[in-house]
């Protein structure tokens, strides 16, 4: 009897929330990096006489009105060169983030576990029933997590990773293995 898996939409939910705030943060850090800090940096440049040793201009909020500037409470912080350069810094990061959840969920959506009478898919990986050697369920319980251990036709070891967190229905598929090779039973490595 065939078992199907298909992606837990909780989990694929929490990634793209993931994607979402890595994407806002990314692009918080570089309006920052390229537009809102140099304007400040600007601004200082304006109010402070002596920027390194924090003295003010007298007059810095007349000075900013006369340069079309609205002024604050406070006289405009300045940000050094480095400080600009690390928002592209943490930019980047949030991107690369953001890349790699979109991945990582892609990668997933293209490899649902299922099985037939003959073996288990992961995508287009191919397990006969006959070539599974052991199953590991030490993180069955408490995760959802079991792997099967397998060898190729030309003698390699390979592993299977089902993950019930992940796909919602692996423990069906699971349950499919066991039934076809007679390996399950304990929470436990069996070999």
């Amino acid at each position: 009897m065939a078992a199907e898996s298909r992606i837990n939409k909780e989990w694929a939910v929490r990634l793209l929330l993931i994607f979402v705030m890595a994407t806002g943060f990314g692009a918080w850090f570089a309006y920052d990096g390229a537009y809102a800090w140099p304007l400040e940096n600007e601004k200082a440049e304006i109010a402070w006489a002596d920027v390194e040793n924090r003295q003010l201009n007298d007059h810095w909020q007349d000075l900013l009105t006369a340069r079309g500037f609205k002024p604050g409470s406070t006289p405009p912080k300045y940000r050094t060169a480095w400080d600009v350069n690390t928002q592209f810094l943490y930019a980047s990061a949030c991107v690369a983030a953001s890349l790699g959840v979109l991945v990582t969920l892609g990668r997933n959506a293209r490899r649902v576990p299922r099985s037939d009478d003959r073996g288990v898919y992961r995508g287009s990986q191919f397990v006969p029933y006959d070539a599974i050697t052991s199953i590991d369920k030490v993180r069955w319980d408490n995760k959802g997590i079991a792997v099967l251990y397998y060898k190729t036709a030309d003698g390699q070891e390979g592993r299977m990773k089902l993950d019930d967190w992940v796909y919602r229905g692996a423990a069906n598929v699971l349950a499919e293995v066991e039934q076809h090779t007679h390996l399950g039973g304990a929470s436990e490595k069996t070999t």
